[in-house]
């Protein structure tokens, strides 16, 4: 933990410099740090350009302040969010509502002097309005709330060309004008080789167990992987809210009822081929398992980064057992089965045993593979020993 190898989760919730210390607790949780962060451990894409495992820092340019950036958690990144829609600037108190506590807000960060080309940051900017968009429906609004993220450069590009466009069209064309060149900026800015996938290939082995619970039908228990995967830091926060961002803004647009993309192909086949990359990009899973992880998370997005019930359930749990001065370690929290009587664990041996002989007398007479003389042989021998099922078999 000295090293920085792993570091306590939840430690940096208010970006607190104090040092925490290890506890070999069973209610202390610990996760690794990103490996770009420790000494040493820097990757280099390869000559073939393989970005998937270089940390996003090392491939994304410097995400402007007061969006997402900087290390802030969840509760910050969520909170910038609601203050930046309602018109404030991040770190600016409710006028309606308290002021934030001391510590909650990291110390506003100095702005790069102006220079050629370089736009003063626009805190606290209203998309709409930078966006000439005087009219707004879900498509807009949730493509709005992904370039909320997007650098300023290129979102007073896009205003500019939605400005042009919209002085030479109206109504329902320059409804269709908008989401069309909005679609098409989102798609240039994920579509970039530099940058590396929101969903990690050090997470390949997670991944490709959720699409093994998807093959074998268990869509219920790939749904809660995923919750906890999403829940437990296996994102950074920014990462997971842009992620959860892009999801919904993807189901918006692959809606049937969604204005159409491209005259050719279905909006849900082309949504899923332009963010493909952006969000899973491994080179150990084919293109048709990427593809449906992806319209997995995509058509999930809103239950996904929920907390799990069965996580909610056992912290309620284990903190009704401490309120009752007993130890939680000594009692199980979860069980992965269903406790019976005895009576019914020996009502249910005989069914599956009667039913097994069944099935293995069908299988010996029915079989193609033994000759009769030896099919005759084996339903004597089953008659011997198992006359009962024998009979009320044929």
């Amino acid at each position: 933990m000295e090293a920085k190898v792993f570091e306590a989760v939840g430690t940096k919730l208010f970006l607190q410099d104090k040092e925490a210390t290890f506890e070999d607790t069973g209610c202390s949780l610990y996760c690794f740090q990103d490996c770009g962060s420790l000494p040493g451990s820097a990757i280099k894409a390869g000559k073939d350009g393989d970005t998937e495992n270089m940390a996003p820092e090392d491939l994304v340019g410097k995400r402007k302040k007061g969006s997402s950036g900087g290390g802030v958690e969840a509760a910050d990144v969520a909170a910038d969010g609601g203050a930046t829609r309602a018109g404030l600037h991040p770190g600016d108190s409710d006028p309606g509502g308290p002021a934030p506590p001391p510590g909650c807000r990291p110390a506003a960060a100095a702005e790069p002097p102006p220079g050629p080309g370089h736009l003063q940051h626009l805190p606290g900017r209203e998309l709409p309005q930078t966006l000439n968009l005087p009219e707004l429906d879900a498509w807009l609004v949730s493509a709005a709330d992904c370039l909320e993220l997007f650098p300023d450069q290129l979102i007073v590009l896009a205003g500019e060309h939605l400005l042009q466009q919209g002085s030479t069209t109206e109504g329902a064309e320059r409804l269709a004008g908008q989401t069309k060149l909005l679609f098409d900026t989102m798609a240039k800015h994920y579509g970039g080789q530099e940058r590396s996938p929101l969903l990690t290939g050090r997470y390949l082995d997670i991944h490709t167990a959720i699409l093994d619970l998807l093959d074998c039908g268990k869509v219920d228990d790939a749904f809660r992987a995923y919750q906890l995967c999403l829940h437990l830091h296996l994102l950074r926060p920014a990462g997971r809210d842009e992620l959860r961002r892009l999801l919904a803004f993807m189901a918006t647009a692959a809606h049937p009822d969604a204005c159409r993309l491209h005259k050719q192909t279905d909006n849900r086949a082309l949504v899923s081929r332009t963010f493909l990359k952006a969000i899973v990009q491994n080179k150990e899973l084919s293109r048709t398992q990427s593809e449906r992880l992806l319209l997995f998370l995509m058509d999930n997005h809103t239950q996904l980064f929920k907390t799990p019930t069965s996580l909610i359930d056992a912290v309620r749990r284990t903190l009704q057992i401490l309120q009752q001065g007993r130890d939680p370690n000594n009692i199980a929290m979860f069980t992965f089965c269903q406790q019976v009587s005895l009576q019914q664990y020996e009502d249910q041996c005989g069914a599956a045993t009667l039913e097994s002989l069944k099935q293995l007398i069908r299988d010996i007479s029915l079989s193609k593979a033994l000759s009769v003389k030896e099919r005759r042989r084996l339903v004597k021998e089953f008659q011997k020993h198992h006359p009962i099922v024998f009979s009320s078999t044929f």
